[in-house]
């Protein structure tokens, strides 16, 4: 006999359903600011790029652009290559 979980799981897809809608219209109105404020701040950003899917770029304010992979082992990001400017 199945549990009745009172319709957690109905109203959870709901949520994630209005989260993710609200995440695109987010990147639909992303002027890049937030990214300009951390490059300026001395920070690297982290974007993905449709040249390497499934990976990361790291982008540094001089310019520097970094592949990265998440290893398996330490679930960290690793840098696979560095890329040209």
């Amino acid at each position: 006999m199945p549990i009745d979980d009172c319709g957690w799981n109905a109203r959870r897809r709901v949520r994630d359903e209005e989260l993710w809608d609200s995440l695109a219209a987010i990147m639909l109105t992303d002027d890049g600011s937030e990214a300009r404020t951390h490059l300026e701040a001395g920070r690297a950003i982290y974007v993905s790029d449709p040249m390497h899917p499934g990976k990361v770029v790291r982008l540094w304010p001089d310019g520097r652009r970094e592949l990265l992979v998440l290893s398996g082992d330490s679930g960290r990001l690793v840098i696979e290559r560095k890329l040209a400017n």
